[in-house]
Formats: structure tokens, C-alpha cells, sequence
């Protein structure tokens, strides 16, 4: 069984934010302050993130817009084939054969 948190809604972390932030936001001017309120939901959410894994690569498949994970060390052949497939792709183009 899967358990997923639910996530606070804006509202919910916008009301934190104003009762731990309240001196710094009455320091500012009114205008300036609903992007500030911004910076600190993204700020609040990006704090409370959890890593899952540090050492993967997403790799996204523009086709159907999925993706997959792997790990970087399985990556490295793939990248580096995807490499050498720009270079020989851009060496052709800047080759005088190419431009005839």
C-alpha cells in the first residue's frame, strides 16, 4: 500500500509563512509584498522536498512525454553515443562535401 501526503494548499502555507515571517513582511512595502509571499511558498515547499535518490538520471521521451530514471553510470554509454552521434552530425554539416 502506497501512503501519500496530502500537500498544503497555497492558502494553507501562505497563512504559516505570515504568522513566521510577520516583523519582515510588515517591514515591506504593500506592493511588494504578494511576490515576496511567492518566494516564500516556493521557498517553504523547496525546504520540505524529500530525496527520494541523489544519483539518478531522467531521461524524457518527447514522443509520448514519459520518462524514465536510470543511473548515471549506466547513462554513460548512451551519453556518450548520443555525442558522438551530435559531432558526426555537425562535423558533416561543416564538411565542404556537405555544402555542394
Amino acid at each position: 500500500m502506497v501512503r501519500r501526503s496530502v500537500q498544503p494548499s497555497d492558502e494553507e502555507i501562505i497563512a504559516s509563512v505570515r504568522e513566521e515571517e510577520r516583523e519582515f513582511l510588515a517591514s515591506l512595502p504593500p506592493d511588494v509584498v504578494g511576490s515576496i509571499e511567492a518566494t516564500l511558498v516556493s521557498n517553504w515547499r523547496h525546504a520540505r522536498t524529500k530525496v527520494e535518490n541523489d544519483d539518478a538520471i531522467y531521461v524524457q521521451d518527447p514522443a509520448t512525454g514519459g520518462g524514465y530514471f536510470r543511473g548515471p553510470v549506466v547513462s554513460i554509454d548512451y551519453d556518450l553515443e548520443m555525442l558522438n552521434a551530435f559531432i558526426d552530425a555537425f562535423l558533416f554539416a561543416c564538411s565542404p562535401q556537405s555544402q555542394s
